[in-house]
């Protein structure tokens, strides 16, 4: 899995995640308080069954991908 981090411009490539496991990873977070990044869920090349998705998270909030 891929994240990049929208607010602080960070990358995150290659995390691993275990099946039916969580990871946690630390991020940035904008003026309201929210976090603000797009992920892939392979790291590979982008194609249009692995694009870029965006989303924004709040404090303590996860994010499921199946």
């Amino acid at each position: 899995m891929s994240v990049y981090d929208k607010v602080c411009n960070r990358s995150y490539f290659r995390v691993p995640i275990p099946r039916a496991r969580e990871k946690s990873i630390s991020t940035c977070a904008d003026s309201d308080g929210k976090a603000d990044v797009r992920y892939r869920r392979y790291s590979f090349k982008t194609t249009a069954d692995n694009p870029w998705l965006d989303t924004k998270l709040t404090k303590n909030q996860a994010l499921m991908i199946r």
